[in-house]
């Protein structure tokens, strides 16, 4: 009696194992409407500037005669609905159909792209959903620009050493470089050419390519340039000019002033006179000279001179 009981338990749990799966697999056939996933083509995402956006998908009624609808919806932020649209649907068992949406000149913008279906709607299972959400973006074309003049770097550059001269604006006869930012806030790449040149002197182009939403620098070589009231440096960005005026300097050179005392400015005959004469120098080079005075053609006092840069010496 008891290896009989066994034998039946046994069996009873054979016929509960198999009839789990097959539950498993009848479940998952559908019984209704569905959207294939891997069918879904969006045309026009991520494609540059404002454009069409052509959307479709195949839906499938699993196993049995279905009616319903497909809606599709398109979402701005988190609930403006920019476009919606439906299809009814009224499919044999089986059956698949292609569904098409078409949205004429979608703004530059990120979207949330919304399929659903109604009625009567089979369970999802593997790629085959009720439901598919997903992002669309129109992308923003590429906008580059040169920065405001005072974000340039502009260095003079002594010729004869090669290196930056440490003046502060441009001299007659520096040469130098200038540093330009150039930025592109689009969303794609920025591909075109970028060119410079100094008043009328013909311009010297390059190519140039700046990923979307960042900067980069670029350098430019300045031949000598001579003292000027005025002189114009030009960027031209793909036919985009942008311009700084800059002032050209003299040389750097000493600055030398004499200032001469008398101790004595109404002397009677025969009197002492002592001049007291100060030399100071508040130019940008050392003074390297003579000092001669003279009284009644006659040479009374003569001497070599080195003044600094900022110093002053005296001589009586």
């Amino acid at each position: 009696m008891r290896a009989s009981h066994v034998r039946q338990t046994f069996a009873s749990m054979c016929v509960l194992f198999l009839v789990i799966p097959l539950l498993s697999v009848v479940s998952a056939n559908g019984s209704g409407l569905l959207l294939d996933t891997t069918t879904l083509v969006v045309v026009g995402n991520l494609e540059e500037g404002a454009g069409d956006v052509n959307i479709s998908i195949d839906v499938k009624s699993h196993d049995v005669a279905s009616v319903g609808a497909i809606n599709m919806t398109l979402i701005e932020g988190e609930s403006t609905i920019i476009v919606s649209d439906n299809v009814s649907l009224n499919l044999t068992s089986d059956e698949i159909t292609t569904i098409q949406f078409n949205i004429s000149q979608l703004a530059i913008g990120q979207y949330t792209l919304n399929l659903q279906l109604f009625g009567e709607v089979g369970t999802p299972f593997a790629n085959h959903t009720g439901l598919i959400s997903q992002f669309v973006k129109r992308l923003a074309p590429a906008n580059a620009q040169v920065s405001d003049t005072s974000q340039w770097q502009i260095i003079p550059v002594n010729p004869t050493s090669g290196e930056a001269s440490g003046n502060s604006s441009f001299r007659d006869g520096d040469i130098g470089w200038a540093e330009v930012p150039v930025s592109n806030s689009g969303e794609v790449d920025f591909n075109g050419s970028i060119g410079f040149a100094i008043d009328d002197e013909v311009y010297l182009f390059q190519n140039l390519t700046i990923p979307p939403q960042s900067s980069t620098s670029v350098n430019f070589s300045i031949p000598q340039i001579f003292e000027s009231n005025l002189t114009s440096l030009k960027v031209n960005l793909s036919g985009q000019v942008t311009t700084h005026e800059m002032s050209v300097g003299p040389p750097p050179l000493p600055r030398l002033e004499i200032i001469a005392n008398v101790d004595n400015s109404t002397p009677q005959l025969g009197q002492q006179v002592i001049w007291t004469v100060n030399l100071s120098n508040s130019g940008e080079l050392s003074w390297i000279g003579e000092l001669q005075c003279t009284f009644s053609n006659s040479v009374v006092f003569e001497e070599s001179f080195y003044v600094n840069q900022g110093e002053g010496q005296s001589r009586q």
